[in-house]
């Protein structure tokens, strides 16, 4: 037996309980035409939802029900992230239907990237060498403005050879992504290392502060190693170590340790050399 149910059944998303009854037997179905399609993307505040109907046609204006209140929505939802990872359950309602839309809404993220950008052959003592910074600040991989990064500050530890440092700090720093920040570093002689800190802090949307950073260090070679080569060189039947300029000149009186391992030995056989 056939039932048509076209005359009762409207042109719109809806849903119908059917009861059948006859001799004795009775038998239910439930007909559901329509959806409410939610489409959800990862914004700089939150999850943005776009709600469409099935056909992809835009709900330009519907309620929705979230956090046991009801919303009148135009265009656009957005669930603001937190500092905790969300499951949200969201009931969209059109007219008289209603859809359930289940949304994760990740924790906010936001991290801090500086680019430094130096030549060492600028660090010559006495100088103030030039170090370029450029900074650009990100949530959930997504790049925000730097106008978000309060309190931002630059700290500089300058390290000599004999591991005595010198400390100095710039702020407030105004970053903007259209500029570089100069930061200028006064060098002194026998440098071993600087040391650069960039710190700042972003308010979250809950109303709290997080401290983000970033970190370079510069080492420096001595004078001695970063203008010298070694070479191998073989001597008849014997091989010669050679320490070598840049012009190629020797280096004498400069200590070396030399390991020489062969495949004939297990172990690496270790040499306390001074060239001639």
């Amino acid at each position: 037996m056939e039932f048509s149910l076209a005359g009762i059944i409207e042109n719109k998303p809806s849903v119908y309980i059917v009861d059948f009854r006859g001799e004795g037997l009775s038998s239910r179905a439930v007909i559901r035409r329509g959806s409410i399609v939610a489409l959800q993307k990862l914004t700089l505040t939150g999850v943005e939802i776009r709600f469409y109907q099935e056909d992809s046609t835009p709900i330009e204006e519907l309620y929705v029900w979230c956090n046991n209140k009801r919303i009148h929505v135009k265009d656009k939802h957005i669930i603001p992230y937190t500092s905790a990872r969300q499951s949200v359950r969201l009931v969209a309602i059109k007219d008289d239907f209603a859809e359930l839309i289940n949304v994760t809404v990740p924790a906010e993220e936001y991290k801090l990237n500086v680019s430094y950008v130096y030549h060492e052959e600028n660090f010559l003592v006495g100088s103030k060498a030039k170090v370029i910074l450029q900074a650009r600040l990100f949530n959930l991989h997504s790049p925000i403005t730097l106008k978000a990064l309060k309190e931002s500050r630059i700290s500089v530890s300058i390290i000599n050879h004999q591991n005595i440092s010198s400390n100095f700090d710039v702020s407030p720093v105004e970053w903007d992504h259209r500029n570089e920040y100069v930061l200028e570093i006064p060098i002194q002689a026998y440098l071993k290392s600087i040391d650069i800190a960039v710190t700042g802090k972003v308010g979250t949307y809950e109303g709290k502060l997080t401290e983000l950073n970033s970190n370079e260090t510069i080492r420096f070679r001595d004078a001695d190693e970063r203008f010298v080569e070694l070479f191998l060189r073989r001597d008849g039947e014997e091989y010669k170590i050679q320490l070598l300029g840049n012009n190629g000149e020797p280096k004498p009186a400069i200590n070396l340790q030399v390991y020489i391992s062969s495949s004939y030995y297990n172990n690496r056989m270790k040499k306390e050399l001074t060239t001639n």
